[in-house]
């Protein structure tokens, strides 16, 4: 794990140009929230009275959701995949071709690996709901394990498990534009039955990581707690509003310097596990039981020429 951590530290260094863009594009996401938590917080004060506050309150959460949803998938999630494709590559060739740069590289490769972007939401979510059936199959195991109170431990552990889930997609993604596989769905699926051969030690890895990605988080926060109540003790009246500014920007510190960190780290402990082996189809067999989402990723591999034709159709 500290191996992983260490090679996790140094991609984080090697990559400094995906750190500033990240910086960038988060401290203005985070900045805008700023200012639109800053106008629903008015307007619940305006309306501080009567019914009305609880119904913009509700709207607002919903409406701070959507937009980071939407903000998330067609921007956050495409500099997050370039900067998967530029991590595999130096976790396998050690650096990017001479000529181009980091930013740039990364782009192409998602460009070129996936002919619609909207596939790779899909083939993304497709992932994260193969391995939690996975992963579910392993806690119902415990749950036959006669020890009292185990179920309470379970329900920790789960919750850990799942909150670890988006740090494996990452890492099999990044073994899509390792292969280079002109059959993303192909590649998705090997890399889903490399996991599940290895699951043991990727989940591990992945929960470890979960735990210290949002301990950190929960350590900014408290962090920023002092400066927060002294400038609420000075403005009692926005007391709410820098509580959220502190939250908002834990959150932000750990998108851009943890992930950062955490990101490559998970990468580099999944090729490491998988490295020399290829997919077992005794795993194939048992994802096929476990998972209609294989099942259906395995026929959008078979008819993927169809697909892709499609998609292109689409672009065009």
């Amino acid at each position: 794990m500290f191996d992983e951590l260490k090679l996790g530290w140094k991609m984080f260094l090697k990559t400094t140009p995906f750190l500033m863009l990240r910086l960038t594009t988060y401290g203005l996401v985070a900045a805008g929230y700023l200012v639109y938590a800053g106008i629903m917080l008015g307007f619940i004060y305006l309306f501080r009275d009567s019914g009305v506050a609880w119904l913009i309150f509700l709207g607002a959460v919903g409406g701070a959701w959507g937009l980071f949803k939407l903000v998330q998938r067609y921007f956050l999630y495409m500099i997050k995949a370039a900067h998967v494709a530029v991590i595999a590559e130096l976790v396998h060739t050690g650096n990017i071709p001479e000529g181009k740069g980091q930013i740039s590289f990364g782009k192409e490769k998602v460009t070129k690996q996936f002919v619609n972007v909207n596939i790779m939401f899909v083939i993304d979510a497709f992932v994260d709901g193969i391995c939690r059936a996975l992963n579910r199959i392993v806690f119902k195991v415990t749950s036959f394990i006669p020890i009292p109170g185990i179920e309470h431990v379970q329900r920790i552990l789960q919750a850990i498990v799942n909150f670890s889930v988006g740090y494996v997609d990452e890492a099999i993604l990044s073994y899509s534009f390792y292969k280079g596989n002109d059959n993303v769905w192909a590649s998705a699926k090997d890399g889903v039955i490399l996991y599940a051969q290895n699951g043991k030690t990727i989940l591990k890895t992945s929960a470890l990581l979960a735990v210290l990605s949002y301990g950190v988080a929960l350590a900014f926060f408290i962090v920023l707690l002092p400066p927060t109540y002294g400038l609420a003790a000075l403005m009692p009246a926005f007391k709410d509003f820098f509580l959220l500014g502190a939250f908002i920007t834990a959150l932000f510190l750990r998108a851009v310097l943890v992930e950062g960190i955490v990101m490559p780290t998970m990468i580099s402990a999944y090729h490491n596990a998988i490295k020399g082996q290829v997919p077992n189809p005794e795993w194939d067999a048992k994802l096929c039981q476990v998972s209609n989402k294989f099942v259906e990723m395995k026929n959008k591999a078979l008819n993927w020429k169809q697909e892709k034709a499609e998609a292109q159709a689409k672009a065009a």
